[in-house]
Formats: C-alpha cells, sequence, structure tokens
C-alpha cells in the first residue's frame, strides 16, 4: 500500500503541475511559458537542490541512527535560507536586465515555492521512516490543488482573445505572478499545519540538534548535495543553450521545449515515488542482507523498463494528438522532438533506480565524479547538437546523450557498491 499511495499523492501533485502548464499554453504566449520553465527548473532547481543536500534521502539510508532528526532538520533550515538568499539576487538580476519588474516577482515566486516545498520534504524522511506514505501522498496531493487551482480561476477569468499578442503577454505574465504567489503561501500553510504537526512531539522524533552534529552531517551529504546540483546544472545547461542559440526569440523555443519536457517528467516522478517506498527496505538489506538487497535492486529496474516502454508506446501512438488538442497545434509540430524526449526519459528512469540504489548504499561521493562526466558530456553533446536552425531538435538530442551516459555511470555505481559489501560480509 504504501507504493500506492506515494504514487497517488505524487501523481495528483504532478498531475496538477502539468495542467498548470497546459493553462498557460492556453491562456498565455510560449513566451511566458519559457519564463516559467527557465525560472523552475533552470535558476531554482539547481540551488535549492545543492542547498537541501538530499537529507530526506540520508536521513532515512541512516538506519543507524548516527544522528537525529532535529540534526537534519536544522541543516535544512540553514540550507533554504542561503537558497533564498542567492535566488532572490538571481531574480532581481534578471528584472533589472531585462526592466520587467513582473518578471522578478514572477521569478521570486517560483523560487519561493521550491524553497517552501523543501522545507517540508525532509520532514517525509519520518513518514518514510515509519513507512507511513499515506502522509507524504496527503501532503504531495494538497499541494498539488492549492497550486492548480489559483491558475484555473485566475486564467480563465482574466484572459482576453481580442488582446494584441503583447497585451497578452503583459496580462499573462502578471497573472501568473499572481497565481505563483497564492499558492507559495498555501504550500507554507500545508508545511506549518500538516506536516509540522505530524512529526513535531511525536515521542519517535528527536529534535534535538547542535552546531557539531550539523556539520558532520552537512560534510557527510555535501556529496549529494553536489550530485543534485549537477544534474540540475544539466537542464541549465540544455535550457539556456535553446534560450541564446535560437535564430528567434529564445523565450519561445524553450517554452515549447520545457512544455513538452514537463509531460516526460510524469514517468519520472513515478519511479522516484517507487523508489522511496522502496528506500527503507534497501537501506536495511543492503546492511543485513546483499542478496535480498540485489533482489529488491533488480525489481525497481523491471519497473523502470516497463514504465518506459509504456510511455514510449503512447507516444508512438498518440503523442502528436496530445500535443495539438492538449497544448496548441503549434507544439504539435514539434512531435519528432517529443519522441526523442521520451525515449531519452525512458533511458534515465533507470538511472534513476540506479541513482536511487547507490545513494541507499550511502555511496555519496562516488555519484560526483558521475555527475561531472554526464554534465561535461551534456556540454559538449548541447554546443555540437543544439543550433540556431533547430534549437529544440538539438535539446532533445542532448538530453538522450546525457540520459545514455547517466545510466552507464550509474550501473557500474550500483556494482561497484554490491561487490564492496559482498567482500565486507559475503553475500
Amino acid at each position: 500500500m504504501n507504493i500506492v499511495y506515494a504514487v497517488l499523492g505524487n501523481g495528483v501533485l504532478n498531475v496538477c503541475r502539468f495542467l498548470v502548464v497546459v493553462l498557460l499554453a492556453k491562456f498565455t504566449t510560449s513566451e511566458i511559458q519559457g519564463t516559467f520553465t527557465y525560472a523552475s527548473i533552470a535558476i531554482a532547481a539547481p540551488v535549492v537542490l545543492f542547498c537541501g543536500l538530499e537529507l530526506r534521502a540520508a536521513f532515512v539510508a541512516d538506519a543507524g541512527g548516527e544522528f537525529t532528526f532535529g540534526v537534519y532538520r536544522a541543516l535544512r533550515v540553514i540550507g533554504m535560507t542561503v537558497a533564498a538568499v542567492i535566488l532572490l539576487g538571481v531574480a532581481c538580476w534578471h528584472g533589472l536586465t531585462q526592466q520587467n519588474l513582473t518578471l522578478v516577482w514572477m521569478m521570486a515566486g517560483i523560487c519561493a515555492g521550491r524553497i517552501a516545498f523543501h522545507l517540508a520534504e525532509v520532514y517525509w524522511g519520518v513518514y518514510q521512516r515509519r513507512e507511513r506514505l499515506d502522509l507524504m501522498a496527503w501532503s504531495n496531493a494538497l499541494r498539488g490543488l492549492t497550486m492548480l487551482i489559483p491558475f484555473l480561476i485566475l486564467l480563465p477569468l482574466l484572459a482576453d482573445p481580442n488582446d494584441a499578442r503583447g497585451a497578452i503577454a503583459e496580462r499573462g505574465m502578471r497573472v501568473a505572478a499572481c497565481a505563483v504567489s497564492t499558492y507559495v503561501v498555501a504550500w507554507i500553510g500545508i508545511w506549518w499545519l500538516f506536516d509540522r504537526r505530524h512529526v513535531v512531539g511525536h515521542p519517535d522524533v528527536n529534535l534535538s540538534w547542535n552546531w557539531q552534529a550539523v556539520w558532520k552531517v552537512a560534510k557527510q551529504t555535501l556529496p549529494l548535495g553536489l550530485v543534485f546540483l549537477l544534474i540540475n546544472l544539466r537542464e541549465t545547461v540544455i535550457q539556456s543553450l535553446i534560450k541564446h542559440t535560437a535564430d528567434t526569440e529564445g523565450w519561445s523555443d524553450l517554452g515549447y521545449f520545457g512544455a513538452m519536457r514537463v509531460v516526460t517528467l510524469g514517468a519520472m516522478f513515478l519511479i522516484v515515488q517507487i523508489s522511496t517506498a522502496a528506500g527503507n527496505r534497501l537501506a536495511v538489506s543492503y546492511q543485513n542482507d546483499v542478496r535480498a538487497f540485489v533482489r529488491l535492486a533488480v525489481k525497481l529496474t523491471g519497473v523502470a523498463l516497463a514504465i518506459g516502454a509504456s510511455a514510449l508506446g503512447a507516444t508512438w501512438l498518440f503523442g502528436e494528438w496530445f500535443l495539438r488538442v492538449v497544448y496548441t497545434p503549434e507544439h504539435a509540430r514539434h512531435y519528432p522532438e517529443f519522441v526523442i524526449l521520451v525515449s531519452a526519459q525512458a533511458i534515465v528512469l533507470l538511472a534513476a533506480v540506479f541513482g536511487s540504489v547507490t545513494t541507499h548504499m550511502r555511496q555519496f561521493w562516488i555519484q560526483v565524479p558521475v555527475q561531472l562526466s554526464v554534465l561535461a558530456a551534456t556540454a559538449l553533446a548541447g554546443a555540437w547538437l543544439i543550433t540556431p536552425a533547430d534549437p529544440v531538435r538539438g535539446g532533445a538530442c542532448t538530453m538522450l546523450v546525457a540520459g545514455i551516459t547517466q545510466t552507464v555511470l550509474y550501473f557500474g555505481c550500483v556494482l561497484v557498491g554490491i561487490h564492496w559489501r559482498e567482500r565486507i560480509v559475503g553475500p
């Protein structure tokens, strides 16, 4: 049931995220879509995930209880404070260089949403330890609904089909910024009223911490932060190259790319939730029973293969129709690139499983050179493949190169970790 809860809760969240992109496509412009994608994925994600240090996974992997939950929580608050300062500066810089205060408002709101999400996310490690993923499911579902509702109300209500394109862009940016601000406030409320209530004050949660323990955990989890920084810098590199390489307006090409990319992420969020549900068992079995650990890892790999094959088959059959009906005919022109993106994501699902397995083996530092290698491969492929003539096609092909590289290297990490553990405790 834990897997069912995890999939349902995260499914609601990500369906709502997808519907937000659909609403932006229907009622605003591709430039606003591009801005929304760029702010969320290329700007906010690398900073927040680096400063977050993947503390939830580290807490769950700490099966021996070396550090209290209070230590992990304190470090997360410190990290998010640093992220907030950095991202506010980045948002202001973008707005001032383009002389657009509404852009500052929208980017700052998107970044604040990421921070609010990750302040709550560390509490989910307690849910995982208790194997109460129903609580995590409710937390995710509530966030999805409170994100969708402001866009669902404001965009159709304030849309005017008689507006000129420039008026649509200006009005759309303001409305999107208002909707972002609304859901950020709601997410902070969910963290405070729901997640804290189910963790703080309960007898199985030790909130004590000290600076020495925080420093030790920071050093221990720094490689995880670096790994997630490098993972998301790949997205930043690809999106930046699309934006700056395009012959025409880069924001528009980025909007088409981002709209298709968000569809492919559904499969990734599904496999992440399945891996999350299995995380505690992976960590425990790696310490006590290597054969059970391998069996569980193989099952997860099989699930990833099945999900990837299903997604690719559905794309071949219905992909062009989907882009035309759900988005716009302009999006459907990029159907070949959509197929490439789904193929890349099907391969990355395997990398996600292998990465989760590696993390729950507590093999943290080995992932840094792996991600550096993938980032280098992405940058080289992007510089070669993303051309002014067709930046969207180049971005999709670059994603494919990055996915293959990441999967091969992480598979090697899993083999090394299993071999190392067998030498210590036996098969």
